[in-house]
């Protein structure tokens, strides 16, 4: 695990959201994937929903800095590749694999 808790937790959370879904995905089973006891995910988020807001929350500001790019990108124009261009950039960002989240990319 890196130095930032939360972080580990969410990457780990968002890996099972994407291989198990969100209802079959528990605390207990966002813990033992990232090697700490249930308890800590508690002192980081409030319950399974909140996990998933802060995923969610994290989504958005990818998407939110996609677009300030693409708009300071003056040589980008309308086209059909922006939106395959957006999401390139944000499972970049996201460190999403085709191993790990295949769904997602």
């Amino acid at each position: 695990m890196s130095t930032n808790r939360k972080d580990d937790i969410l990457h780990v959370a968002a890996e099972l959201f994407a291989r198990q879904g969100y209802h079959a995905t528990t605390v207990a089973d966002i813990a033992r994937a990232a090697g700490i006891a249930q308890g800590t995910v508690y002192l980081y988020f409030g319950s399974k929903k909140e996990v998933f807001s802060a995923l969610v929350d994290q989504t958005l500001a990818l998407f939110h800095d996609v677009l300030i790019e693409s708009r300071r990108l003056r040589h980008v124009k309308r086209s059909a590749s922006l939106p395959s261009k957006c999401l390139r950039y944000t499972a970049e960002r996201c460190d999403f694999s085709m191993t790990t989240a295949p769904s997602l990319v």
